[in-house]
């Protein structure tokens, strides 16, 4: 649900971070300034994390990424491996 402030409106939106085999969806909080509505701005701490959760899909820390959203994992479709 969105908290309308004067010219701001935060929400929830799904940023996606991807490195090595795998993509993450992950739910944080942005703002959106009313008169730019297409650009989410986020929070220091918010960039901080996505880059850790950056780091955690290229060191292929898996368990983490489950802990913060949504992991797809890219596969070889001739024999199903993992790429």
């Amino acid at each position: 649900m969105a908290v309308e402030t004067t010219n701001k409106q935060k929400a929830k939106t799904t940023e996606w971070i991807t490195g090595g085999a795998y993509a993450v969806a992950v739910s944080v909080e942005a703002t959106y300034i009313i008169y730019r509505p297409g650009e989410p701005f986020l929070e220091p701490q918010t960039v901080r994390f996505l880059e850790q959760v950056a780091k955690d899909a290229n060191s292929g820390n898996l368990e983490a990424l489950k802990k913060v959203g949504t992991v797809f994992v890219a596969v070889d479709k001739s024999n199903g491996q993992r790429t």
